[in-house]
């Protein structure tokens, strides 16, 4: 495996975690409103008359303002050691456009599902990555997969459904709003279908037009940024809602970071988490694949269980309430086999785990030619052996 890739996963393991956490914790954090006490809400894990601060287009725009900072990396660090035919071509900057207006529909609609919906049950649904990225895989490179990548597809369908279902009836058992937990579900699944229509169209640049991953951060950070911040201004001025007559109050918004310093923490903490990991992320779609970053995005859930477990049962209240989730029994069982079920589902589809009965002959073939690669790459490295000079040799028989 490439060096920089292998980097790459560990830091989108370590900072994708903690990016998620950040942002669930920001948007559940609770306060007084600018307007005065809140009506009571018996869905808010809040206390009477506040509100959780739930800022979701302020905190996609963060995101975006925190990976336009990646066009800064590659004006004056990596563009000299590019090819610069990518960069003449003006198009290749408006082809960005696309992407980023999908992952900023995408980050909206996936902050929306963390803050209503268990965090764990959130990442699993990124497994539904896999099932889009192999779509658009066809769709946008019009490559054939083989039959053992749709039955991986197949089980990774299955297993969301599985791993929907338990929290479908754990809120069923515990009276809350089953409706919301379908509502988030929704929104997981289709801000997933988004994300990986980016991360395909990533890998195509990054692939076919031989743009540089920070080249593509930084320009989908601009245009996202840009997009954005005319939705923030308008859920702010014309969309009207529960937070003073508007979808999301800015105003608001200012007002609570300036009362938290946990908030304040929590964003100063998200712009460099959120522009590592988008790095990272870039690194594996362009040295691996947009599969193998689909991988990662699903292992980063067992991390994030285990913390959701940890802050439930170790925080003083209502801190548990707010930032954790605890085990829920059976249904937490069930979750578990759904998301095994994923995991696995990702394996087949990458070829590592094969089922009995399918074709593997281009899987082999593939890592063949990575070893003839690897194998000619060192072979270029090897360093010169001594040589005999001729004449000297010559001059030796003489004497």
């Amino acid at each position: 495996m490439h060096k920089a890739a292998l980097i790459g996963i560990v830091v989108k393991l370590i900072l994708g975690s903690l990016n998620y956490f950040a942002g669930k914790a920001m948007n559940s954090t609770c306060d007084y409103p600018l307007w005065g006490v809140a009506a009571p809400d018996s869905d808010s894990k809040c206390p009477p008359g506040q509100t959780p601060f739930h800022k979701p287009f302020f905190v996609t725009f963060c995101t975006f303002l925190s990976l336009s900072f990646c066009m800064v990396i590659f004006v004056f660090f990596r563009k000299k050691k590019c090819d610069p035919a990518p960069y003449k071509d003006k198009m290749n900057y408006l082809r960005m456009a696309i992407p980023a207006t999908a992952e900023s529909i995408a980050y909206c609609m996936s902050i929306t599902a963390q803050a209503i919906m268990a965090l764990s049950l959130s990442m699993i649904m990124k497994g539904g990555k896999v099932i889009f990225s192999a779509i658009f895989t066809v769709v946008l490179f019009k490559k054939p997969l083989p039959w053992f990548k749709w039955f991986g597809v197949l089980a990774c369908i299955v297993g969301l459904a599985i791993a929907g279902l338990s929290e479908i009836m754990k809120a069923t058992q515990s009276k809350e709003s089953v409706t919301m937990i379908l509502v988030g579900l929704g929104l997981s699944v289709g801000a997933e279908a988004l994300f990986a229509f980016q991360v395909i169209f990533d890998e195509r640049m990054m692939k076919v037009r031989k743009c540089d991953q920070t080249f593509c951060i930084g320009m989908e950070g601009i245009f996202g940024t840009l997009i954005v911040l005319i939705v923030l201004l308008l859920s702010w001025l014309a969309i009207g809602g529960h937070q003073d007559e508007s979808y999301e109050n800015l105003a608001d918004t200012f007002y609570r970071i300036g009362r938290s310093g946990l908030i304040i923490g929590l964003l100063c903490y998200y712009f460099i988490g959120m522009f590592l990991h988008a790095i990272a992320d870039a690194t594996i779609t362009k040295y691996l694949s947009g599969v193998h970053s689909s991988l990662v995005s699903v292992g980063r859930t067992v991390v994030v269980w285990i913390m959701e477990l940890i802050f439930y049962y170790t925080l003083p209240a209502p801190y548990g309430l707010l930032y954790g989730q605890g085990w829920s029994s059976p249904w937490s069982y069930v979750k578990i086999i759904g998301f095994a079920i994923v995991v696995s589902s990702i394996f087949v589809y990458d070829g590592s785990l094969r089922i009995p009965g399918f074709d593997y002959s281009t899987v082999d073939a593939s890592k063949k030619k990575q070893e003839e690669d690897k194998m000619a790459s060192i072979e270029l490295v090897k360093p010169n052996e001594p040589t005999v000079d001729v004449q000297d040799e010559q001059k030796g028989h003489t004497q």
